[in-house]
């Protein structure tokens, strides 16, 4: 089966998880790509520009077109050339942007930018979610968005019907290209691990503030602070050296060597992050066996089994201070290369991606 997937914001996890499927599938995969920058351009404008290259493309039409959250499907339908009429569309939504926290710094969220993904939805021919919180978190807030809408609300069976269509398959990670950094774990001073973007929406002030509070009750530490940073990020960043002091011991972008070392080191991975529908660099982190140390919300009680949520899950932002002075006192360690991990292998996602674009609805 040949495939096009259109990614018009290859950058990051949606590139990784782009390029890691096309390397891994069964079926012929081509790739057509935007730059990661200015999505919600990529979210008016992708599409236009997609149906212009299909129109002037000599290649025989795709088998599918799968394509993210990024792009305006249904505006894509509508401008499918002729030869492209009737070809069977997937969606794939590594996130929604319904729950997009907003950024102080910015102007506030809209509503229309998650009901272009409800737009995208009507009109795929299947849709799949990177977990079961984003999936069921989509539908819920597209029924509260019906208010918004008033006289011009979809009915419910219409929801129900893109429902039924839906399914949830993770993002795959490589493991295994992680193994060959693998060293012992930090003996002594526990040294904590922080691997996020530097947005508003990983919400680090929590952090520093949980970590202050740690400091001030004469408990010792190293962190690690990894992750992207960009021109705007939270000014708490700038400050932190200063008070932290000689416990920061990683700061900022790492490559792709030093970050899987800090992985192995790490003896606990901590998230205070008020946007996420996976989390990828936290799977990563316990794959090398690290100590989760996670909020209760989001997509972060689904990566771990229910019998070991309580040891790993903490309630709100007030009680990760607590939760981390409890650990430092007693530290405990963490399983690297879990099991229940393995369904995040490539080995696994690959054949449920292309069975599910074979139009199976139970591809899991």
């Amino acid at each position: 089966m040949r495939i096009l997937f259109l990614n018009p914001y290859h950058g990051g996890s949606h590139r990784a998880f782009a390029e890691d499927f096309a390397a891994r599938s069964r079926h012929q995969i081509t790739l057509w790509t935007l730059p990661a920058r200015k999505w919600k351009w990529r979210m008016q404008a992708a599409a236009c520009f997609f149906a212009e290259q299909l129109r002037r493309s000599s290649d025989p039409p795709p088998d599918c077109i799968l394509t993210t959250d990024m792009l305006n499907l249904a505006e894509l339908k509508a401008l499918l050339p002729k030869s492209c009429a009737g070809i069977p569309l997937y969606l794939y939504l590594h996130e929604n942007q319904f729950s997009y926290p907003n950024d102080p710094l910015a102007p506030q969220n809209e509503f229309q930018w998650g009901f272009i993904n409800v737009i995208s939805a009507l009109a795929a021919d299947a849709t799949a979610f990177n977990s079961q919180y984003n999936l069921s978190d989509f539908f819920e807030k597209w029924r509260q968005g019906n208010r918004i809408l008033k006289e011009s609300a979809l009915p419910e069976s219409a929801i129900d019907r893109v429902q039924k269509r839906a399914t949830v398959i993770p993002v795959g990670l490589d493991f295994d290209a992680l193994d060959r950094f693998e060293c012992p774990k930090q003996r002594g001073i526990p040294l904590f691990l922080w691997n996020h973007r530097w947005e508003h929406d990983k919400n680090p002030e929590s952090l520093f503030s949980a970590l202050k509070e740690v400091i001030q009750r004469g408990l010792d530490f190293q962190i690690a602070l990894c992750g992207e940073g960009f021109r705007h990020r939270p000014a708490c960043f700038d400050e932190a050296p200063q008070w932290l002091g000689e416990r920061l011991v990683a700061f900022g972008h790492q490559s792709r060597e030093d970050y899987a070392r800090w992985l192995w080191r790490a003896n606990a991975v901590i998230s205070t992050a008020n946007q996420e529908f996976l989390g990828l660099s936290v799977l990563e982190a316990m794959y090398c066996g690290a100590y989760p140390i996670l909020p209760r919300r989001l997509s972060y009680p689904e990566l771990l089994p229910p019998e070991i949520q309580a040891d790993h899950l903490y309630e709100g932002d007030r009680a990760l201070s607590d939760f981390l002075c409890k650990w430092l006192l007693n530290p405990k360690s963490f399983q690297p290369k879990a099991k229940f991990l393995n369904k995040y292998r490539w080995s696994q996602v690959a054949p449920a991606l292309d069975r599910w674009l074979e139009g199976h609805q139970n591809c899991l």
